[in-house]
């Protein structure tokens, strides 16, 4: 029975990254379209300089799926955690999905241009997703090439800690291999089991395709990062969203980055505050 994945990500200036993102993709068909799969893509781009919208739309020639081009002159935040940025993203996001209603699909996978993942992510994301119809929304551990300091180990530390809230509503730690405060999460997160969030993406995510298809969902950025509102659209009509340890995906920044010892120490006190009030419960 063929399964269609509708593939939506948002460009922007990437000609330095173009050939290994879209050599990922060509990878993932070659393994999965064998396998039954079809892939529809939904690409937005804005405001390049460079060749990134020329060379999307030759790529896509002979694929099923569209390009939005806009030149809006919006402004180029980088990775920085503002309202204003998340307002934009939210904006680019749902015009895809908008565009997407013309296409019918399985599941959607939402990815930003420069994760890394390996085809079979993919197909342990469909099958935890058929195999439990409550799950809406499924994120990996995606880890980043700068160590657990939190920690204090060599383990890579988990990326998205911005949008990684817990039922309990305490956002994830930044900079540390197991990101969750709750003991009770923190163990799921060591023995591997997955863990129902609040709120989570890690760069790549997987949707049940009838949740945008059949009901009212959309990024905002009301409630900060934009996928945040997307994921408490999702539960409020009784789906959960899911983060597996035992998924991965990576981001590799190309520059070294240097934790703010302040920042890690924050993060350090707040998990000796949640170890505390776990023992006087």
């Amino acid at each position: 029975m063929t399964k269609t994945i509708a593939f939506l990500t948002l460009w922007r200036d990437n000609e330095k990254i173009l050939d290994r993102s879209l050599s990922q993709l060509e990878t993932m068909e070659d393994e999965l379209i064998p396998k039954g799969y079809r892939f529809t893509y939904a690409f937005l781009e804005n405001d390049s300089k460079d060749e990134t919208a020329m060379r999307l739309y030759k790529w896509l020639r002979e694929r099923r799926g569209f390009l939005i081009s806009e030149q809006i002159d919006a402004p180029k935040w980088g990775s920085v955690a503002l309202t204003e940025r998340t307002r934009w993203l939210a904006r680019y996001r749902n015009v895809c999905l908008a565009a997407l209603d013309f296409w019918k699909y399985d599941y959607l996978v939402v990815a930003d241009s420069d994760v890394h993942f390996k085809p079979d992510l993919l197909t342990q994301m469909v099958n935890h997703l058929d195999q439990n119809p409550d799950w809406g929304m499924i994120t990996p551990n995606t880890v980043q090439n700068v160590a657990d300091h939190v920690g204090e180990t060599d383990l890579p530390s988990y990326f998205d800690s911005w949008t990684l809230i817990d039922k309990q509503q305490m956002q994830g730690m930044t900079f540390a291999a197991n990101p969750f405060l709750s003991s009770h999460d923190r163990e799921d997160w060591e023995k591997g089991h997955p863990i129902s969030v609040y709120s989570a993406f890690g760069s790549i995510a997987m949707i049940r395709g009838e949740i945008p298809q059949e009901y009212e969902v959309h990024w905002n950025a009301e409630v900060g990062c934009e996928h945040t509102g997307l994921c408490e659209d999702i539960t409020k009509i009784g789906f959960e969203i899911i983060v597996d340890p035992k998924l991965h995906a990576e981001i590799i920044h190309e520059e070294p980055v240097i934790p703010d010892p302040a920042v890690v120490k924050m993060h350090q006190d707040r998990l000796k505050l949640a170890e505390a009030s776990t023992l006087l419960e």
